[in-house]
């Protein structure tokens, strides 16, 4: 009997090495996956002083990300492009004239990149602004009672001021626009606005001014603004928009 279980164990151990080296035979190698090439490779901004931005590229979502700190405050985006080997980024949208409206959410702009072989791929660009957040103070304290003003457009000149106070304010005016939204959500065009402080900005005048001469050209926020009505201010600082919780109270007299 012992001489049997040995004589076993060993027949059994040289059937499982065969069957091991066997299987070790009819192993293949199986090569890696072809990287794809529609892919944008790099992405940079180069329309700033130093160094250019380079943009974050996430193939899983085809979007390219630039994040722009608070003080370069770019209006327009030069973009530099690489590509895959033997692929194609399709023409337009390089430079960015109109960069505030993709920054605010107007206007989307899309990279296509065309392999050899014609497959496309559509890169989104998102733009993320490092930038100080927007506090306002309110003109009127309380929704219930607030802040009036009077137009007397019977006049030939009439004028309306008031003050936005808070924190966070662009130092540059030109990239912010302040705007009245009435009760329906409409915009008004955008106010005159004037900066007292450039280098340390906690308060912009907003003013409206009215002239009723011959040949003067009239703005057209007067004819949008009802007799009585209340109106939200909404303030556009460069990537933010931010509007007051309370409105305040615009009574207009006409002929």
């Amino acid at each position: 009997m012992k001489t049997y279980f040995t004589k076993l164990s060993l027949g059994l151990i040289i059937f499982a090495s065969a069957s091991f080296f066997t299987a070790c035979k009819k192993t293949e190698t199986i090569p890696a996956p072809l990287e794809e090439q529609n892919r944008m490779t790099s992405y940079q901004v180069v329309n700033v002083q130093g160094d250019p931005i380079i943009g974050a590229i996430n193939d899983q979502d085809s979007t390219v990300t630039v994040y722009l700190p608070s003080y370069r405050q770019l209006t327009s985006l030069q973009a530099e492009i690489s590509v895959s080997e033997g692929a194609v980024l399709e023409e337009g949208n390089l430079l960015i004239e109109d960069l505030m409206a993709v920054i605010q959410g107007d206007t989307t702009v899309y990279y296509h990149v065309q392999a050899k072989e014609e497959s496309t791929r559509r890169y989104k660009l998102v733009i993320i602004v490092q930038q100080e957040p927007l506090v306002l103070e309110e003109i009127s304290p309380n929704a219930e009672a607030p802040q009036l003003y009077t137009l007397n457009l019977k006049n030939i000149f009439a004028t309306l001021n008031f003050n936005i106070n808070g924190i966070g304010f662009v130092s540059n005016y030109e990239l912010m626009k302040v705007v009245l939204v009435n009760e329906a959500g409409q915009e008004s065009t955008p106010l005159g606005i004037s900066i007292m402080n450039t280098t340390n900005i906690r308060k912009i005048g907003v003013n409206l001014t009215y002239f009723n001469a011959p040949g003067q050209e009239i703005d057209p926020v007067f004819d949008w603004l009802t007799a009585t009505g209340l109106y939200k201010i909404r303030v556009y600082n460069y990537a933010q928009v931010v509007t007051m919780q309370n409105p305040i109270q615009i009574d207009v007299l006409k002929n």
